[in-house]
């Protein structure tokens, strides 16, 4: 299993299986998981705090944030290269997943292109009333 580590946005660190040990004697303030089901898209998030110190607030706050603007998917995206090493099984789902999360975020364009074009008049009231003429 491969894990990364993350250091304020600017190191990346890989932990070797034989670092792992080292890795465990620092304990993390919390965790939250993610678990998926592929047969119906439902999720469960876990979230289990240790440490309810004001630093481990605003860290927290500070991970919610970027994660509520979509700034963590790098961060994914990289665990998942590094989870797929050169297996060509797991490259290949790689592949697979991002693919199809440029689709969603083109769908996302699409509809949010419709929703505003749908605001947009195809002729103003203006031109058709003719309200300027009838003023003078």
């Amino acid at each position: 299993m491969n894990f990364l580590r993350f250091f304020k946005r600017v190191k990346q660190e890989k932990i070797e299986p034989e670092n792992i040990e080292e890795e465990i004697t620092r304990k993390p303030a919390g965790t939250i998981v993610i678990d998926f089901f592929s047969d119906n898209g439902d999720f469960n998030v876990y979230a289990n705090i240790d440490d309810t110190s004001d630093e481990t607030a605003n860290v927290l706050s500070l991970l919610l944030y970027h994660m509520d603007a979509g700034e963590l998917s790098s961060f994914v995206v990289q665990s998942l290269r590094l989870w797929a090493d050169n297996d060509d099984e797991k490259i290949e789902f790689n592949a697979k997943t991002l693919l199809k999360m440029v689709e969603y975020d083109n769908l996302l364009i699409d509809v949010e292109n419709k929703d505003e074009s749908l605001e947009e008049v195809a002729v103003r009231a203006s031109k058709v009333f003719n309200f300027r003429e009838a003023l003078k």
